[in-house]
């Protein structure tokens, strides 16, 4: 015979301080937007150097590489929000960004 669930045996969820939920939210917001921001813009920096390096004309690179930011930013946003841990999070965007700055630098920005 199959026991009815009553509100004792029901699964009890941890709970934690709301306190420290908002700070973490607000700390996760400022981490993804800002530093999305900042890595996106150094990588369509680094791609507006090295497209014409490869061959684009000048003012095409530097409109693909500007156009393509907005499409970066909202895969720099999606993937920091998909994140559990804002760790990872921040380190993925300090690689990001580093990625871009050293594409600027080898082309001798």
């Amino acid at each position: 015979m199959v026991k009815p669930i009553t509100q004792r045996d029901s699964v009890q969820l941890p709970t934690t301080d709301r306190k420290s939920q908002w700070w973490f939210i607000v700390l996760r917001l400022v981490v993804v937007i800002g530093g999305g921001y900042v890595a996106s813009s150094a990588l369509v920096a680094g791609l507006a150097r090295v497209l014409p390096w490869l061959g684009l004309v000048r003012i095409d690179g530097v409109v693909l590489a500007s156009m393509l930011g907005f499409v970066i930013y909202l895969a720099v946003l999606i993937l920091g929000f998909a994140r559990q841990r804002l760790l990872r999070t921040a380190v993925d965007l300090l690689v990001i960004a580093g990625l871009g700055l050293m594409l600027a630098a080898l082309t001798g920005a």
